[in-house]
């Protein structure tokens, strides 16, 4: 059965300009301390990176369709799926302002351009869809979306952070996750991460 006609939220509905400057000025306030817990480990670029598209593969794991397809009782699980993405989010805020948490200086300038530089790009990767991606959003079974989503997902894992987060957006509308929850989410993700710092973990 065709479900009714859906249209894609608009990115900064979802996460505006300046949701995205809070995010990433939580991460460099959770790395600098880390870091400072211990400095032997600065963040590195390419760790970061391959945990983007950990935390995205992981997402794609709690729909029905993919880990376990053939067990038939497995429904999609919703709250893993905005967990397993704010986990990517994290992870693409601390790339963000990297060379910031690394130099330990918070430069308002720097932080303004460079975050908007990034939210520009992803933004821009979110919007596109080809003519295929576009008919399926509007008029496609949630189940064929997602399915065409998560291929699109693998297929950009070797281009940039920004192409695997895009997808994973479009996967996390897919629920109609509003802006409150998935910042909600983000700060109780940012406890965790804290407590779990000041207890050496």
């Amino acid at each position: 059965m065709i479900e009714k006609k859906r249209t894609k939220p608009l990115f900064k509905d979802l996460i505006s300009l300046t949701d995205f400057r809070f995010y990433c000025e939580r991460q460099y306030l959770t790395d600098t301390a880390i870091l400072d817990n211990d400095p032997r480990f600065p963040p590195r670029y390419v760790d970061r990176y391959n945990q983007v598209r950990q935390e995205i593969a992981e997402m794609t794991n709690e729909l029905k369709f993919s880990a376990k397809w053939w067990a038939k009782n497995k429904q999609d699980d919703r709250r893993k799926v905005v967990t397993e993405f704010i986990d990517a989010l994290h992870f693409y805020c601390g790339m963000v302002v990297e060379e910031m948490i690394k130099e330990r200086h918070f430069e308002h300038e720097r932080f303004e351009r460079d975050t908007a530089r990034a939210y520009e790009t992803w933004e821009q990767l979110y919007n596109f869809s080809s003519l295929e991606e576009s008919g399926l959003y509007s008029y496609a079974e949630t189940d064929v979306l997602r399915r065409h989503l998560v291929d699109s997902a693998f297929n950009v894992f070797h281009k940039s952070p920004a192409h695997c987060m895009a997808v994973g957006l479009k996967i996390v509308t897919t629920f109609d996750v509003t802006a409150n929850e998935l910042l909600a989410a983000y700060m109780d993700k940012n406890e965790i991460v804290h407590a779990r710092n000041e207890q050496g973990y």
